[in-house]
């Protein structure tokens, strides 16, 4: 999951839950392999992903103040 958020602009935690019920899916249509990064992901790492994703929203929206007020 974290190269999806990393690699997909558009993409937000909301996304997740739609994200994983399309992957599992796909796993359980043998369309894709059962990656243990992905089937045996901690509950840790998940919160991590969360947090890092929180954490870069914050930056981009502080960016995007600034240029906006600036403007």
């Amino acid at each position: 999951m974290d190269q999806i958020f990393e690699r997909h602009l558009l993409t937000c935690l909301e996304d997740e839950d739609r994200l994983r019920s399309m992957i599992d899916q796909m796993i359980e249509d043998n369309e894709v392999p059962p990656f243990d990064a992905y089937t045996k992901e901690t509950k840790a790492k998940r919160n991590k992903r969360h947090k890092k994703v929180c954490k870069k929203n914050k930056i981009s929206i502080s960016i995007f103040l600034l240029i906006f007020i600036n403007s």
